[in-house]
């Protein structure tokens, strides 16, 4: 997995080559759906098969139909580093080539990751913090955006702490207010706005204060003398017409 972040190529691709090489095993090898991979790298299913059609282009991946019973099933992706980096041209990357000869003679085996888990550099650290964060944002908008923002904050283990605890205020702000969706800040904007900061209505103190609506689940005051919100009160009891 270290060669793969050395590679120099776009981050989408970088982000789904990295999700393979997590599946994969000793030879390289991998059979994880289009869907599994979709939601690892918080990509839709289009850009993954975009993703994984330029890989293969590159020479980073070769991808085999595999049928089970006759039925076609999940592909066999087959990661070679090695392959793939003697085909790389500044035609196909331009602004992020490096010199090939840099990356020759590279192999990627589970070895090779378990020696990444245990002595990961600084950007693999942001990556793994930043796609745990783009995952749990509410509004997914502005990925790329998203992601200059949080480099530009160079977050450390600490920050991270806050930030998350910042957007767990946030994210409960969004449901007690029944904030729409349009009217929820982009990722980029909350990072570079440095929101988690920011003084929310509702802190761990007010929890208490609220319960769920026995119907739909939303947040209502505990004493509003009633056990559902103001919406399903008025479904289960209708106003008499007389």
């Amino acid at each position: 997995m270290s060669q793969v972040w050395e590679l120099p190529i776009k981050k989408n691709l970088k982000f789904v080559l990295l999700a393979l090489a997590d599946y994969s095993n000793d030879e390289g090898k991998c059979y994880p759906g289009i869907e599994t991979i979709a939601k690892k790298c918080s990509m839709s299913e289009q850009t993954v098969i975009t993703m994984i059609k330029k890989l293969c282009e590159y020479g980073l991946l070769k991808k085999e139909v595999r049928y089970k019973k006759g039925k076609k099933t999940s592909n066999i992706y087959c990661i070679n580093i090695e392959l793939g980096t003697n085909s790389l041209g500044k035609e196909s990357l331009g602004k992020e080539f490096v010199p090939n000869h840099l990356y020759m003679n590279h192999q990627l085996t589970n070895n090779n990751m378990r020696k990444c888990a245990n002595s990961a550099n600084s950007a693999h650290n942001h990556s793994c913090a930043f796609l745990k964060f783009y995952a749990e944002f509410p509004r997914k908008r502005d990925k790329t955006r998203a992601w200059n923002a949080w480099l530009k904050n160079n977050p450390n283990e600490k920050l991270n702490e806050k930030i998350f605890e910042g957007l767990k205020k946030y994210k409960f702000e969004i449901k007690l207010k029944k904030i729409e969706i349009d009217f929820v800040k982009y990722p980029a904007s909350w990072l570079n706005g440095q929101c988690w900061e920011d003084e929310y209505v509702v802190e761990k103190a007010k929890l208490s204060n609220y319960v769920k609506c026995k119907k739909c689940g939303k947040q209502i005051l505990r004493n509003c003398g009633s056990a559902w919100c103001e919406k399903c009160t008025l479904e289960l009891f209708p106003p008499f017409i007389a």
